[in-house]
């Protein structure tokens, strides 16, 4: 590959991982209109960091994050937190305690979506008073486990076949 082509194939991967975001949060929107507890942002941004050496997952995750506050109508910047708290965990998770196969990012995607579902619990209903709400986090931890373990499955297909083409190692 001669040196002309480098700079293009970061800038390749970089939109199309954020074109894949920005389909995620749509669909997330769209779908959470009709059915509560659907998360499809965070396992884009767990499979992307799970798979890429880089820090994409972490800047994308940070961005994608914060969209995902002004879309939702949460305290802003709480999803932007926890975006990078996952995608900081996934690459030391793939980097230091799994190799990356289907199954296990299968089991890590729906694992990081029950513990985000655990952490907005605690702290939106327990800390703000609304403690006797228990049974909601059952149904959101299934749900949400659920979903992302669907999405996460199919985008780990779909960042296979972008490493491909764009030559990187995956």
């Amino acid at each position: 590959m001669n040196s002309n082509n480098k700079p293009k194939i970061p800038f390749a991967k970089w939109a199309i991982y954020s074109f894949l975001l920005l389909l995620m949060l749509v669909l997330q929107n769209t779908i959470s209109l009709h059915m509560k507890y659907i998360c499809l942002v965070l396992p884009a941004v767990v499979v992307i960091s799970l798979n890429d050496d880089t820090d994409v997952g972490l800047v994308l995750g940070g961005i994608f994050g914060l969209l995902w506050d002004v879309t939702s109508g949460t305290i802003f910047g709480y999803n932007a937190l926890m975006m990078l708290i996952f995608a900081f965990a996934a690459q030391i998770v793939a980097s230091n305690l799994i190799r990356v196969k289907w199954i296990t990012n299968l089991v890590t995607v729906a694992a990081f979506a029950a513990v985000y579902q655990v952490i907005t619990y605690f702290f939106f209903f327990l800390v703000w008073g609304n403690g006797g709400a228990w049974h909601t986090v059952f149904r959101a931890i299934f749900r949400a486990g659920l979903s992302s373990a669907i999405t996460g499955t199919l985008l780990f297909g779909v960042y296979r076949l972008i490493s491909k083409k764009l030559d990187s190692p995956a």
